[in-house]
């Protein structure tokens, strides 16, 4: 699998998982794979409620090291009001 593509499984999870937080939030809008054009990252879902709050999850499927997600959050946070949530399936 070349670097930046999801695994089927991986792909299988987000998906289930955007549906569970759509159901959770259902005034929200939850997408997957939306880029945030301030910060030039694609979280693996995005969630942008009505009251302005936008959260960003990625789930961390393989072998990430701690630098790269390190660089993810401190590039997230500059996002205002964007709450990061880690998910590591290995």
């Amino acid at each position: 699998m070349a670097r930046g593509q999801e695994s089927d499984a991986h792909r299988v999870m987000l998906e289930a998982f955007q549906i569970r937080l759509s159901k959770f939030f259902p005034e929200s809008r939850v997408t997957l794979g939306k880029r945030i054009q301030s910060v030039g990252l694609k979280p693996d879902i995005f969630i942008e409620h009505p009251d302005r709050r936008k959260w960003a999850y990625e789930m961390i499927y393989g072998n990430k090291s701690a630098k790269h997600t390190l660089d993810n959050h401190r590039l997230y946070k500059m996002q205002e009001s964007t709450i990061i949530g880690y998910f590591g399936i290995h």
